[in-house]
């Protein structure tokens, strides 16, 4: 079962025992929930990651669906053939006008992540050609509380975390800086030590290249 945004109001109100919701609207709290997914996105793009085909248009250049954050991958092209990652300055050191090449089927794609909702493929696409993205999805935001948050549920801890630490450093009564410094960094560390677990995990860690 999906985890909602009433989930996880539910356990951080027993840790502000604030159950019934006076001191902390539920109004607000779906704004932090919102905002939280954002976060967790940003420090972890695979949270909302998508993989799905994709036509491209004519030419080199490609941008990102619409929603979508940052390019993650790009597996394989519309015929099943693999598509590599290539340097671009390598590409434009062995043919300086590769962008005028003649168009086929993607075999390489360059992506710079200073321009993160846009790529080049190589050679020059076919319009309407296909490649399999696996992309970064800008996550949904809740309508009401009744409904699933839209990251993954493994991160559930975060996003409480985020959540306390936002209600915690609201000025007035209840505010606590220390508790919402501490509840910041839990989040932060969770974050971080999944990377470093995914990293150890990783399917391909140690395979033969």
């Amino acid at each position: 079962m999906s985890i909602t945004g009433q989930n996880l109001l539910d356990k951080a109100s027993y840790i502000t025992n604030d159950l019934a919701h006076i001191r902390w609207t539920a109004a607000e709290t779906l704004g932090w929930i919102n905002s939280g997914q954002r976060v967790i996105v940003l420090a972890r793009p695979d949270a909302s990651a998508s993989n799905a085909a994709f036509p491209l248009v004519g030419g080199s250049k490609q941008s990102l669906p619409a929603g979508h954050l940052r390019l993650i991958d790009v597996p394989r092209n519309g015929d099943g053939r693999a598509v590599r990652l290539i340097d671009r300055g390598e590409l434009d050191r062995f043919d300086p006008d590769w962008h005028n090449a003649d168009p086929g089927p993607t075999r390489h794609y360059i992506y710079d992540q200073r321009d993160p909702k846009h790529f080049y493929v190589y050679p020059p696409a076919v319009a309407a050609d296909q490649v399999d993205l696996i992309t970064s999805k800008a996550p949904v935001d809740l309508a009401a509380l009744s409904d699933p948050i839209t990251i993954d549920d493994i991160y559930e801890t975060p996003l409480i975390d985020y959540l306390l630490y936002r209600l915690f450093s609201k000025n007035g009564k209840g505010a606590d800086p220390g508790k919402a410094s501490a509840y910041l960094n839990a989040m932060s560390t969770a974050l971080g030590a999944k990377v470093q677990v995914d990293a150890a995990a990783a399917p391909n860690t140690g395979a033969v290249k």
